[in-house]
């Protein structure tokens, strides 16, 4: 199945590193990843379609369809927290598949590097893409001074 004519179903898997037995094709289409890309194109670059058109920029193109390829690899990859937590075994020996953490690891490398993608295209088209800042410390102003006043 294509999404938005940017990526397929076959994509996600690959990209996934995911056998058909892993995540059949219902399961991924069950997601309705239509809907997620558009919103997230929508909100990260509302001019895709016209990148998209524009077919004198080819990278830019390439550039949205790995947007879309990592993108909904990286929202399969969330939800494959359940769908990988599972025992394989070929009758002899019995292997666990995955664990949480991991996948939500590998989610997240997905969803940065499609986010790199469309920066890459917003600076291309002259637009800043949008930074977001990162707070290692952080302070709490007490409601009291814990030193001259007793708790009540």
């Amino acid at each position: 199945m294509a999404y938005l004519d940017l990526t397929t179903t076959e994509q996600i898997r690959a990209v996934m590193a995911a056998e058909f037995e892993d995540i059949e094709d219902e399961t991924i289409e069950a997601q309705g990843l239509d809907d997620d890309l558009l919103v997230a194109l929508g909100s990260r670059l509302p001019t895709w379609e016209a990148v998209l058109a524009d077919a004198t920029k080819p990278v830019n193109q390439a550039r949205l369809r790995l947007f879309a390829k990592y993108f909904c690899a990286g929202t399969v990859g969330f939800m494959a927290q359940a769908i990988y937590l599972k025992k394989s075994t070929d009758g002899n020996n019995e292997s666990g598949r995955s664990d949480k953490d991991g996948w939500a690891f590998v989610s997240q490398g997905f969803l940065n590097k499609a986010s790199d993608y469309i920066d890459a295209i917003l600076e291309d088209l002259g637009q800043a893409p949008v930074l977001t800042p990162f707070s290692i410390i952080g302070r709490v102003i007490p409601d009291r001074d814990p030193i001259t006043t007793p708790r009540s």
